[in-house]
């Protein structure tokens, strides 16, 4: 069992209703397919994303604020900096295994299963992992966090209050062993808080307060009944600014093979994220930028500069555009749009630092697709094209068609033709689709 039953979360259960969020569902049935067509177990970014988004929630819930609320290189901001990467790294061992059970799936021992056969395997291996467990690592997120946030105030305070007391709730759900700690008293640079600073299990519902020097009086070792706490737990959370033990089964069951390739993908996706929060912050203090917003369980960043020029008549596509890219963990920034040269074309503004341009795509024709690449390649900057569909209807094969005809421009050498880095294409506000060239 992954997670035994704990004795503490028997009727104060933190993430009661906690569910598994729309992301990671729609993640887990495109991963099924993918799956079942080709048989792969790469990373799937989508539902790394997802699943980290989830729990990041709730880190900032245990925190009580997130990496976007506090000043950059701060206390605050390193620890919540480095919860990220944990929780990033955690969410990615998670999905490995995830991912494992449902290649193992496709077969019943010798015999291939239909996909009907297949998807409810995966349903049953998408309650477990999404179910019970998710309940508990939520809540494990909210009391590592928690003990993140106060050990940075013990520390501010440590001067003028340098005492720290064990609290445990003390009821018919607490665990003996932690029982056995309440009340105990230890300044705060003693070693003791390495081992026994909550959470101390699964579910853990312990906490420590600060008291100030009068109220001091320090418990003395010898009469500390040494409780049992897992190894894993045997950590300060706070201090050394994670939300899951290096010894969880997810982290010391992943191959060697994968371990390196997995530690690349967090590490290029929390680097990601920090700059768009540092970037956020800079945005939000900056009077020339108006709706400045930043997600920190996806790294999606927006923002418009005041001197964008939204098109009249279709305006609202430009800002589906910009949702759809904000929602899928893109930094999409609007520019200005004025200067004193005149003739000169603008771009939209940078999309994950690179300059992008839409067109839209009201009819889903070759024809009509052939003209809003042109359209995008007419900004001679453009790095990456944008198409809209704001009547849906998105066809992957009419899109290729059309962008055989686009690249055919190449050799005319009379200027309607230009080469772009990616083709991102959006139905309503989703990105739908996305091509890197």
């Amino acid at each position: 069992m992954l997670y035994p039953p704990s004795p503490c979360c028997g009727t104060l259960p933190i993430a009661a209703g906690i569910s598994v969020s729309k992301d990671v569902a729609e993640a887990i049935e495109r991963a099924a397919r993918e799956i079942y067509e080709t048989g792969s177990t790469d990373v799937q970014m989508d539902l790394l994303r997802a699943t980290a988004s989830q729990l990041i929630g709730a880190v900032k819930k245990g925190y009580g604020m997130g990496i976007n609320d506090v000043a950059y290189n701060s206390p605050d901001w390193e620890t919540l900096a480095k919860i990220t990467e944990n929780v990033y790294s955690f969410s990615a061992a998670k999905n490995y295994h995830e991912l494992r059970d449902m290649t193992d799936a496709l077969r019943d021992g010798d015999r291939i299963r239909s996909f009907e056969e297949f998807r409810k395997a995966v349903e049953e291996i998408d309650a477990k992992y999404n179910g019970n467990w998710l309940r508990t690592e939520y809540n494990q997120a909210i009391a590592a966090s928690q003990c993140g946030a106060r050990w940075n105030e013990f520390k501010r305070n440590a001067k003028a209050m340098p005492m720290l007391q064990y609290q445990a709730v003390m009821d018919s759900n607490t665990r003996e062993d932690h029982a056995r700690l309440n009340g105990v008293k230890k300044r705060v640079d003693d070693p003791f808080w390495d081992i026994y600073m909550p959470p101390n299990g699964w579910g853990c519902r312990c906490e420590v307060i600060q008291l100030p020097s009068s109220a001091a009086k320090e418990t003395p070792s010898e009469k500390i009944i040494p409780p049992q706490v897992p190894k894993m737990f045997q950590i300060n959370f706070g201090k050394h600014g994670i939300a899951f033990p290096a010894g969880h089964a997810y982290f010391k069951r992943l191959p060697k093979e994968y371990e390196y390739k997995l530690k690349e993908t967090t590490r290029e996706e929390v680097r990601r994220i920090l700059d768009n929060a540092q970037e956020y912050q800079r945005l939000k203090a900056d009077k020339d930028y108006t709706d400045v917003d930043f997600d920190w369980g996806n790294g999606g960043l927006k923002a418009t500069h005041k001197d964008h020029n939204f098109d009249k008549a279709k305006g609202t596509y430009e800002k589906d555009v910009q949702k759809a890219g904000f929602k899928k963990g893109r930094s999409v920034i609007f520019g200005a749009e004025k200067s004193n040269v005149i003739g000169e074309r603008f771009t939209e503004g940078l999309w994950d630092n690179c300059s992008f341009e839409i067109a839209s795509c009201e009819t889903v024709t070759e024809n009509n697709i052939l003209r809003g690449l042109k359209h995008c390649a007419s900004k001679k900057t453009t790095e990456i094209a944008v198409l809209h569909y704001p009547n849906g209807g998105f066809d992957q094969e009419i899109l290729e068609k059309a962008i055989k005809r686009y690249n055919g421009l190449e050799k005319l050498h009379d200027g309607q033709y230009l080469e772009f880095s990616k083709i991102i294409c959006v139905e309503y506000d989703c990105i739908i689709f996305e091509m890197d060239l």
